[in-house]
């Protein structure tokens, strides 16, 4: 039997799988030759992984719905009303601000968001491209982040801030921004970017207030992760956005919502950059000057001398000749996404290297010795790490990361805050020469085992925090540890710190397996000293002298006996066995004062005495 000419175009452009399904959803469609072919077309650029994005997101059904409402010409429909967008709004629960007239109005809204959590909108010159309104919740102050550990996008808190923009142009398409922002799946769609979803009529409200040209014949009835919808109709998958800048596969970048389709011959788009090899030149499109590109990645390549390409059925390479050095690497899958990286000459990464790059699983960079902060950011899939040669990281380091296993850097001395914070697929991790580290390090990491810094010095706040895995951990040399040291760590057993001087706040708060420790030049704790940990059988703080001003009950027993340590719990014992048969009551003694050496206990029990004598 011969197959249906739609269904022939269709396995073509789209590939076999989307053919079978849709021969399975639309067989009435399919009994008019063209009419499918005529809508699959006019809403969606050719694409081969259209048909897993749909069933991998569970649209079937919305896809169905979709094309069976434009095989209709069913429009959305536009609810009209006198309200103002601000009277909407508030009756929606939201305050809508004035629109953002300069990068100074924008970066008002900055402080609701969490750092980690911030929109590129804070970052970049957005107004050249889009008009831009916040809107808040009135009750945004009683709705913490705290209170929402699984977070989904249209929960209460990542819909108490959004921000509403409208792209400048010929017409201007709405992007609602999630206040999770990548925290969830497509956070620039909150609401489905239907403003009536909020609260009817603001569409129009809005449309008709600040004249706006957005187009109620487009359906807003489907919504595939990582696809953006151009000028011309049609749905594209997007590897990557930057600035409301979407660069697909095949060479297109749309901008403003048009689609543009760069010359294969001379260009090759990957990611959110293009490389010129006729110019010999790697940018961000639209820059205003391409030659002096502050991107931390294409400043990394430095100026090019030669380009070669290679191709596989897989993946393209690419190979960087620069001016001075060796050759530079760089693998580009078919779709148009960076996967290898290799650069052996850069010595130095700036700040906001390759952030929330989903695609890059190998990263080689020998002779680098220093990297800024907000670096690799988000690499979900990045397996493989080089930095043999690495001394100092910034803040922020390989944050979320979820395919790294080995992690060897022999070199590395100091980094900064949150170093690899939530990367919950590492198992081993080499950095001998590390001296001190900032706050976060390693936080959220439920695989480690084993950890050891012999050269460690001193650490910040949260240190290993919410590691629930880690058994044995060796820093022999650590003198100074910040607040919140080791918050929930179950599985450790013991700990040696030979040359520990002094301790923040929140010590070792609820290890509950914690039998042994050791650190017999400890002469400094502040509040909270080894909270919930009711199992220590052994410890040894002779040096012990400060005790920080909480106030201590004998009812208490193992904590008393580490606060007050070997030394100074034996003299304690003694006095108040002399005073036994005293009237003063031992256990009030130490509730009533706060102290921090044995010579202000004897002191006051010396004046109770001369004023039980007086008595």
């Amino acid at each position: 039997m011969e197959q249906n000419i739609d269904l022939k175009y269709i396995k073509y452009h789209y590939g076999e799988n989307f053919a079978h399904l849709c021969r399975r959803l639309f067989p009435s469609l399919l009994e008019k030759s063209g009419d499918l072919t005529q809508i699959i077309k006019r809403n969606f650029n050719p694409s081969r992984e259209l048909y897993y994005d749909i069933v991998n997101n569970s649209l079937i059904e919305d896809f169905k719905a979709f094309i069976f409402g434009c095989s209709k010409y069913i429009m959305t429909p536009m609810v009209k009303t006198d309200k103002s967008p601000e009277e909407l709004m508030d009756e929606a629960g939201y305050v809508l601000y004035p629109e953002c007239q300069n990068n100074e109005d924008i970066l008002l809204y900055r402080h609701f968001y969490k750092r980690e959590e911030l929109l590129c909108t804070f970052r970049e010159e957005r107004l050249k491209s889009c008009r831009v309104w916040f809107a808040i919740k009135k009750d945004v102050d009683k709705i913490r982040r705290e209170d929402f550990t699984n977070p989904e996008r249209q929960d209460k808190y990542g819909t108490s801030v959004i921000s509403i923009q409208f792209t400048k142009g010929k017409s201007n398409i709405l992007s609602i921004k999630n206040r999770y922002n990548h925290a969830v799946d497509n956070p620039d769609a909150t609401f489905g970017n239907n403003l009536d979803n909020i609260i009817p009529g603001l569409s129009y409200a809005f449309s008709k207030a600040y004249d706006l040209n957005i187009d109620f014949d487009r359906s807003n009835s489907l919504e595939i992760p990582n696809y953006v919808r151009a000028v011309d109709g049609k749905f594209y998958k997007y590897n990557s956005e930057y600035n409301c800048i979407y660069f697909c596969s095949n060479n297109i970048v749309i901008k403003d919502e048009e689609p543009v389709q760069f010359d294969s011959k001379q260009y090759v788009v990957f990611d959110n950059y293009i490389l010129d090899m006729k110019d010999k030149l790697l940018f961000i499109p639209w820059q205003k000057n391409v030659n002096e590109s502050q991107d931390a990645f294409t400043k990394s390549v430095g100026r090019i001398k030669e380009i070669r390409r290679e191709w596989s059925k897989k993946e393209d390479t690419i190979f960087l000749i620069p001016y001075r050095g060796e050759k530079v690497e760089i693998t580009i899958s078919k779709s148009g996404q960076l996967k290898r990286y290799s650069n052996p000459n850069v010595t130095r990464i700036e700040n906001d290297f390759l952030i929330e790059n989903e695609t890059l699983e190998e990263l080689e960079l020998e002779n680098v010795k220093q990297i800024g902060s907000y670096c690799l950011i988000g690499n979900s899939e990045i397996k493989k790490l080089v930095l043999p040669n690495i001394k100092t990281i910034g803040d922020f380091f390989m944050e979320y990361n979820y395919g790294l296993k080995d992690v060897d850097l022999p070199n590395l001395e100091r980094v900064g805050d949150c170093f690899f914070r939530d990367n919950n697929s590492i198992e081993k991790l080499n950095i001998p020469s590390l001296k001190k580290v900032g706050d976060c390090f390693l936080a959220s990491n439920n695989v480690i085992k084993k950890l050891n810094m012999p050269n460690m010095v001193r650490v910040g706040s949260n240190f290993l925090e919410r590691n629930n895995t880690l058994v044995e951990l060796s820093m022999p040399n650590l003198e100074s540890i910040n607040n919140n040291f080791m918050m929930n760590n179950n599985k450790l057993l013991s700990l040696n710190f030979p040359n520990l001087k002094s301790v923040g706040y929140n010590f070792l708060n609820k290890n509950e397996s914690l039998r042994i420790l050791n650190a017999p030049n400890l002469n400094k704790i502040n509040l909270y000293f080894l909270p919930r940990n009711q199992y220590i059988d052994w410890y040894n703080l002779p040096s012990l002298e400060f005790v920080g001003k909480e106030r201590l009950s004998l009812d208490d027993k193992p904590r008393l006996a580490l606060l007050y340590s070997n030394n100074l719990l034996k003299e304690l014992h003694q006095l108040l066995n002399e005073t036994q048969n005293s009237s003063i009551s031992n256990k009030n003694l130490l509730n009533e004062e706060k102290f921090s050496s044995v010579e202000e206990i004897k002191s006051k029990i010396s004046r109770q005495k001369d004023e039980e004598q007086i008595k």
